[in-house]
């Protein structure tokens, strides 16, 4: 199994993408993985301020994980502390949330008291 990762934030003066302020080139940005053998990922749906613990199916040793929803969401990584997500004010944007590293268990919440949130998520290891 091979597993590609591109992480390439740019960050730019202007809109016209002019004075670069951060931009590592492509090798940089991307890493391929050849060794694990497992993943498991799927869709969710949570009501107003619902959670739910993400199933790592056949996965026994969780490597990395990838989340992107529609909304804000907090996130709890092998039991320790919440982590929240938030979208900045002005952006109507999906949310991600990518990290490579063990992982046990993950739980995600939705942060909205009002409004239902939807997502998907990767994970994959051996």
């Amino acid at each position: 199994m091979r597993v590609k990762s591109k992480v390439n934030v740019q960050i730019y003066e202007t809109t016209a993408q002019t004075d670069a302020l951060f931009k590592p080139d492509d090798t940089n940005a991307e890493v391929n993985f050849d060794t694990y053998n497992e993943q498991a990922s799927g869709r969710f749906a949570l009501a107003a301020s619902g959670s739910t613990a993400l199933s790592l199916g056949t996965v026994t040793a969780v490597a990395g994980i990838y989340i992107r929803t529609t909304g804000n969401f907090d996130v709890v990584i092998n039991g320790g502390d919440t982590i929240q997500i938030r979208r900045p004010a002005n952006s109507t944007n999906a949310l991600k949330f990518y990290m490579d590293g063990v992982v046990t268990s993950v739980t995600i919440t939705n942060a909205s008291g009002t409004a239902a949130l939807a997502g998907w998520y990767a994970i994959w290891g051996d």
